[in-house]
């Protein structure tokens, strides 16, 4: 895991495991398509996974992929805990090194 200032250690004693895909040149990639691709990558059980982004896409992308969403506050879309609130997630961050809290 990387956050914007450098590398975020490995506090989790193993138990992140991460993938980090984007959409292809020609955007045919849907947001569940990238899902799917990190779930195969890393070889896991969908119930396990996790989205994390900031727009409405990212949640509808989580959602069509059967997959938990934690909303950021620190992206291009959502600001406020409250923007992250109207959609269905398991939690809210301001920065990347929350999320270890969240859901370690």
């Amino acid at each position: 895991m990387f956050d914007l200032d450098g590398t975020l250690p490995d506090t989790t004693d193993g138990v992140l495991e991460s993938a980090v895909h984007g959409a292809d040149n020609i955007n045919r990639l849907t947001k569940a398509d990238i899902v799917e691709r990190c779930i195969r990558e890393l070889d896991v059980d969908r119930k396990g996974g996790v989205l994390v982004g900031d727009t409405e896409h990212d949640t509808v992308g989580a959602d069509n992929a059967c997959v938990d969403f934690i909303g950021v506050t620190f992206g291009l879309g959502f600001k406020t805990e409250s923007d992250v609130g109207r959609y269905p997630n398991i939690g809210c961050i301001g920065s990347l090194k929350q999320i270890v809290e969240l859901i370690v």
